[in-house]
């Protein structure tokens, strides 16, 4: 049943406290901050294809986190999600303008490192098995990825959080993009570069022999399809109101194509989305975008949605 009703095959997560949580401090780019670690506890559904396989990758079963916080009262946090291949504090600081965030807007920042990423890595590529034709690593990863973050929204609340928004790039675009979906009670979600369908994504970009096969092997095709839907953006009515959904995306984008953005756009009811003329990285160097990102934080973090 859980393709028929994807929200049933996400488990709520237990709170993450002050007692579980390891902690070391660190310095990148001319930031000092606390890198958190917990024991993720997460593990794949009782007999689910490839869950030997996921659990077997011993470094991800540490879940982590760097948070770079202000002194004095409460604040407005934010989580930013990484994209693929990164997950270490020296390309997430630059790829997700944290230095703007913290010091412009003055926002508590908390950046985890996604499932196979960084630290928590298996190969030496940061989350190589993480996108492949080894389908369920997806399914698994970003299942992980929800519970993870859950846990550490939990633990940001107990912070004194006066609004916590989520803001992801690619990959994490994907990641806040399905935990808008799922978690009740955020404030604001940010999805610059957002893929939204990984198996259309896999479609465009696989060679035409490959594409032959993995139809002929029934990997694509409607299979790959169907089981994404429990992991799908696509799939659950975002639970942040619709003037605080932003996007932003690149006419050029090569990688996670517009129509990725644009479809994720239609689900959201077509909320502000800031389109600008670049490839898929082209949002680094545009000022366009970092005000766009910035101006949406602040709004997102002025009036706290109500809690139930």
């Amino acid at each position: 049943g859980w393709i028929e009703d994807p929200r049933s095959y996400h488990r709520r997560p237990p709170p993450l406290s002050d007692g579980e949580i390891g902690n070391r401090r660190g310095w990148a780019t001319g930031f000092g901050y606390d890198r958190l670690s917990w024991d993720s506890s997460f593990e794949p559904h009782q007999g689910e294809p490839g869950s030997d396989r996921w659990m077997a990758f011993g470094p991800n079963q540490t879940a982590s986190a760097v948070v770079l916080r202000h002194a004095g009262g409460p604040r407005p946090w934010v989580i930013a999600v990484h994209g693929f291949c990164m997950g270490f504090p020296f390309m997430d600081f630059q790829g997700l303008h944290v230095a703007r965030i913290h010091r412009e807007l003055g926002m508590n920042v908390a950046l985890p490192v996604l499932p196979l990423h960084g630290g928590r890595r298996v190969t030496l590529v940061s989350g190589e098995p993480f996108l492949s034709f080894e389908l369920m690593n997806a399914v698994h990863g970003l299942t992980q990825t929800v519970w993870d973050i859950r846990r550490l929204l939990h633990w940001v609340r107990d912070q004194g959080a006066t609004s916590i928004s989520l803001y992801g790039v690619s990959l994490g675009a994907y990641a806040v993009s399905l935990l808008a979906g799922i978690e009740e009670g955020v404030d604001a979600v940010v999805a610059g570069i957002p893929v939204s369908d990984f198996p259309g994504l896999f479609h465009h970009h696989s060679p035409r022999h490959i594409r032959a096969r993995s139809i002929e092997h029934k990997i694509m095709g409607g299979a790959a399809e169907n089981v994404y839907r429990v992991v799908s953006p696509l799939s659950f009515e975002a639970q942040i109101p619709a003037s605080r959904r932003f996007i932003f995306a690149g006419y050029g984008d090569r990688v996670a194509r517009p129509d990725q953005a644009q479809r994720l756009w239609e689900h959201w009811d077509r909320p502000r989305i800031s389109w600008y003329a670049g490839n898929h990285v082209g949002y680094l160097w545009s000022k366009q975008v970092s005000d766009f990102l910035v101006d949406s934080l602040r709004e997102g973090s002025m009036t706290p949605t109500p809690q139930a």
